[in-house]
């Protein structure tokens, strides 16, 4: 199974995957400036640790979200 990374700002989607091109990280609770939610809980895949990440530090890792891409035969 491969991956496409596509370039992301800030980390919305539950549940999904981004990384910052060397970690791997599960988003716990995304942020949502809509709601005044300016920080996201993030879990590294490797150390299982979670940490949370305030909207400058996210666009300081400089994230990009994780995709599956469909495989042809």
């Amino acid at each position: 199974m491969s991956r496409t990374l596509t370039p992301l700002a800030v980390p919305v989607e539950p549940s999904g995957y981004v990384t910052d091109g060397v970690r791997l990280f599960r988003v716990v609770a995304p942020m949502d400036p809509v709601l005044g939610i300016t920080s996201a809980v993030l879990e590294d895949c490797i150390t299982l640790g979670w940490g949370v990440y305030h909207a400058r530090d996210l666009h300081r890792l400089g994230l990009r979200g994780v995709h599956r891409a469909d495989r042809r035969p």
